[in-house]
Parts: C-alpha cells; sequence; structure tokens
C-alpha cells in the first residue's frame, strides 16, 4: 500500500512537473535559450536525467523545433537557425540511407538471382530510392554549405577578450 501511494505521488508529480514545463515553453520566445539552470529555478522542475527529458517533449509536444547545447540547455528555433536544422535533419537522414544503400547492394549482388521475377524488381527499386535521396541530400548540403560560408565571410565572429 506504502509503495502503490509513493507511485500514484510520483506520477502525479510528474505530470505536475510537464505541465509547468510545456506552459514555460509555450511562453518562451523564438531564439530563446531555455538553460538547464535558469529553467529549474523558474519552474521549480529538478533538472536532473528525467527533467531535462520531460524539457525536450515539452518542446517537441509544443509543436517547437530546437538545437541542442550540450550541458547548457536548449535554443529554440529562430528564423536563422532554419537552414542549419535542417541540414542536420537531412544530414541524419543521409547516413542512415547509405547504411541502407550498402545493404541493398550487398543484398542484391549475394541473392539478386535467386529471387523471384516481382522481387528483383522490388530490389531495383529499392536501389533507386536511395539513391535518389542520396543525390538529393548532397544537393543540400552542398547548397547550405556554400550558402554558410557566404554568410560568414560578411558577419565574421570575433571572440571579444572581455
Amino acid at each position: 500500500m506504502v509503495t502503490e501511494n509513493k507511485v500514484m505521488a510520483t506520477l502525479a508529480n510528474a505530470s505536475e512537473d510537464y505541465l509547468k514545463l510545456l506552459a514555460y515553453v509555450q511562453d518562451s520566445e523564438h531564439g530563446q535559450i531555455l538553460e538547464y539552470k535558469k529553467v529549474q529555478k523558474e519552474t521549480g522542475v529538478k533538472m536532473d536525467t528525467a527533467g531535462k527529458s520531460k524539457l525536450r517533449r515539452a518542446i517537441i509536444r509544443s509543436k517547437r523545433e530546437y538545437s541542442v547545447i550540450p550541458n547548457t540547455g536548449y535554443k529554440m528555433a529562430s528564423a536563422d537557425m532554419t537552414m542549419g536544422i535542417l541540414t542536420f535533419r537531412l544530414v541524419g537522414i543521409d547516413n542512415k540511407v547509405r547504411k541502407a544503400e550498402r545493404s541493398q547492394k550487398i543484398l542484391q549482388q549475394q541473392f539478386f538471382e535467386e529471387l523471384p521475377a516481382d522481387q528483383k524488381q522490388n530490389v531495383l527499386f529499392v536501389g533507386a530510392v536511395f539513391g535518389a535521396i542520396r543525390q538529393s541530400a548532397e544537393q543540400g548540403k552542398r547548397l547550405y554549405s556554400r550558402e554558410h560560408k557566404q554568410i560568414a565571410q560578411h558577419n565574421p565572429i570575433i571572440p571579444s577578450n572581455v
């Protein structure tokens, strides 16, 4: 009975913490950095592993995009971060597709002749899909990297010694 009460109290507290974080995220501005220490101070939600996870879920639930600042918190998306976030997602997709394409090629080399005609056609189709995705990802990365270099040339980042 005591254990059951503890579990219920923990679940109620977890929900309360999540709702606090959800409200906090919804009130945050685009581009605002949600530092773990500041979030903990302002919401009262402890920013341990579980609290950080709740914060991330609250951001996602709020239909907001973000960038992770390791050991610090999350930076809410803003217009100047759009291509960076999208490129990061594209690179992730490209990495997974590269591995899948490698598997497709190996399986095709090893077993293609043993497959029935319909499966042969499907193996070739899947290979073409992977190739198209990889080509699109490469073009996107080249385009963004060129754009990023041009922006960096016009707005150099100079560290201050203050």
